[in-house]
């Protein structure tokens, strides 16, 4: 790898050091690179959610249309505020207000 940093793979186990491969069970680019010296298939490897059989699956049943906006009952749940201080600042000099 470009960083020098040295991480173990065990394909059979589906584990990496760097945590990806067994946590999101995402292939990581330190198995591409172990799949790429011997000629191995990758693809193999991938979990079955991520299979696109699987995801037209999912899409496969029909989905009923929504019901007209105004039969909806009314919403009286808390709504979110958001916190001035948090906001980001643009970058570059501020502008200038006229008061």
């Amino acid at each position: 790898m470009p960083s020098e940093v040295e991480y173990k793979v065990d394909l059979c186990r589906q584990r990496c050091d760097c945590g990806k491969f067994q946590v999101d069970q995402i292939l990581c680019r330190h198995v591409f690179s172990c799949c790429e010296n011997p000629r191995l298939d990758w693809q193999m490897y991938i979990h079955d959610v991520y299979k696109m059989d699987r995801v037209r699956r999912v899409y496969k049943a029909r989905f009923r249309p929504l019901e007209n906006l105004t039969t909806w009952p009314l919403y009286h749940e808390p709504q979110f505020v958001g916190n001035s201080f948090l906001r980001q600042v643009a970058k570059g000099r501020p502008k200038m207000t006229l008061s």
